[in-house]
């Protein structure tokens, strides 16, 4: 399989844990839980790519805070 095809096969299997994930009534924070993102890897995703809704951007960075956050 060429690189390409995996990641969008990957790509793919993301949009259909994310799709279940919300059919199954979890919220952002479970969903930031389950996946295991760390802080860091948060920053990284609220700087680099704009698809998340402020409100949830918002909830997730209270959540890090909670946690004790190195923001």
């Amino acid at each position: 399989m060429m690189e390409m095809e995996k990641v969008r096969l990957e790509q793919a299997d993301a949009q259909f844990i994310g799709f279940f994930h919300a059919k199954t009534g979890f919220n952002i924070l479970d969903l930031v839980e389950s996946m295991g993102l760390t802080e860091e890897e948060w920053l990284i995703i609220k700087k680099d790519y704009t698809s998340i809704p402020e409100k949830e951007s918002k909830e997730i960075d209270e959540y890090f805070d909670n946690i004790g956050g190195v923001r």
